[in-house]
């Protein structure tokens, strides 16, 4: 029999755009309900015992306290809580920091959705869930959507206009649509045409797939250049 309870999630992350991103992908998915989120590792400990979450997904690094240094403190009131860190390293040696902090998994931020459910409901089941990509070709194994240009070359080179390429970059950074619509100077059905543009070529199927690539691109610029 198909087990219909709610997994109560606490989702932290200090990108906004990405933030929101995976709420929108995880509040879609059936029998997951992200009951709060935190920009910081402070407000992610506050927040988690006010909820009581099933799961804490939250990413490494964030202003304040850490993801990690956060769980710590959480475990010293409540050693039962489940966190699912998310990383935008591929480096194994995040792997050990994960489950010295008592993290029950972590997975990269370039997973699919399949993948970041699997992660969730095996953790809430009891499991542990430690799979980390180390590399290029690994992730493109992994997940078939992923696409290697947004690491390799620049805006330019994906035939986005002036305004589409403006929008990426502005939305990677965490600006809201309504807030980039200003800055680009555009009317709000405008706006709605330019992200239709924008996921009809590069063939992305919904606006948190926009912004999980916008806030995916951001990532990989600043590790690169």
């Amino acid at each position: 029999m198909k087990n219909n309870k709610i997994i109560k999630i606490l989702l932290a992350d200090d990108h906004e755009a990405m933030r929101q991103s995976i709420k929108s992908l995880l509040d879609s998915a059936e029998n997951f309900s992200v009951i709060d989120t935190a920009a910081d590792g402070s407000e992610m400990i506050r927040k988690y015992f006010i909820h009581k979450p099933d799961i804490v997904v939250t990413d490494i690094s964030m202003p304040v306290i850490s993801g990690l240094d956060a769980l710590k403190e959480i475990l010293k009131k409540d050693n039962s809580a489940k966190v699912l860190f998310l990383s935008v390293h591929e480096v194994e040696e995040y792997i050990n920091y994960c489950q010295t902090a008592g993290g029950k998994g972590i997975i990269s931020k370039l997973a699919g959705t399949e993948e970041l459910i699997k992660a969730i409901e095996e953790i809430n089941s009891g499991k542990t869930y430690f799979k980390l990509p180390e590399n290029v070709e690994a992730i493109k194994k992994h997940d078939p959507d992923f696409k290697e240009d947004i690491t390799t070359i620049g805006l330019e080179e994906l035939n986005l206009n002036v305004d589409e390429e403006r929008f990426i970059q502005l939305t990677g950074k965490g600006i809201t649509s309504d807030e980039a619509a200003k800055i680009l100077e555009i009317k709000p059905e405008e706006l709605n045409d330019l992200k239709t543009s924008i996921m009809k070529k590069l063939k992305l199927k919904s606006l948190p797939d926009l912004i999980k690539f916008a806030a995916e691109y951001a990532f990989r610029k600043n590790k690169y250049e």
